[in-house]
């Protein structure tokens, strides 16, 4: 669906839906450098919609699973069908478990061939000024939104950078392979993922992306 009605910059994937919303306005600010903005927000876009349909461990027609345990007390009286719940067990099962950084990092690494989006000097600017600073968002900080706006760009550029690490340092197809273990009913979480694609948990990758970071700024001329 393109949408023109109105100045607003943005693009949104539906996955549950198999639906996609692009707005028309080009989207230009300070954090980013100038890009073909059609040509990015849909390829970024459709790469959710593929990657996180890839991830899901059942259908689109089963976003969540719900159980619950219920204990009644003993009737005190024959005219009660039920004693009063005694206890309650609840345990919501999400069917998809991708977190912010690497949907967005892999949206905008989309393939080494593509230049719709690229890392610019505006991004290489800011993550260089949290690394030198010891102010990089934490491993845990990367996987949800909720900050500031500059908090959550900042999910977006260091998921980018991180997507492209790994992809420089264990190859493109490993992308692939995490999306494909993320849907495995075994894992639950990034770093069963990292475990069984890469052979190092999501703290361990984290830690030597931070390290290769701080070096590689230190030393640049």
């Amino acid at each position: 669906m393109i949408k023109d009605i109105d100045d607003y910059s943005n693009g949104a994937t539906y996955f549950f839906d198999n639906k996609i919303e692009i707005w028309t306005s080009a989207l230009d600010f300070d954090l980013r450098g100038a890009h073909n903005w059609l040509r990015n927000v849909i390829s970024h876009e459709f790469a959710h919609l593929v990657q996180l349909q890839a991830a899901m461990k059942i259908s689109r027609s089963v976003p969540a699973v719900f159980f619950q345990v219920l204990s009644y007390e003993d009737e005190r009286r024959p005219d009660i069908l039920y004693g009063y719940p005694n206890y309650v067990i609840s345990y919501p099962l999400a069917t998809i478990n991708v977190p912010a950084w690497f949907a967005e990092g892999t949206a905008q690494y989309m393939r080494k061939e593509f230049d719709y989006d690229n890392w610019d000097s505006h991004r290489d600017m800011i993550l260089r000024s949290y690394a030198l600073d010891s102010n990089m968002l934490s491993w845990e900080q990367m996987g949800v939104f909720g900050k500031t706006s500059l908090g959550n760009e900042s999910v977006y550029n260091s998921g980018f950078a991180l997507t492209k690490y790994i992809a420089q340092k264990y190859g493109e197809d490993k992308l692939r392979e995490i999306t494909k273990s993320l849907g495995s009913f075994g894992n639950f979480t990034i770093d069963a993922a990292f475990s069984d694609v890469l052979g190092k948990n999501g703290n361990e990758i984290y830690e030597e992306w931070k390290d290769f970071l701080v070096t590689d700024y230190k030393t640049e001329k």
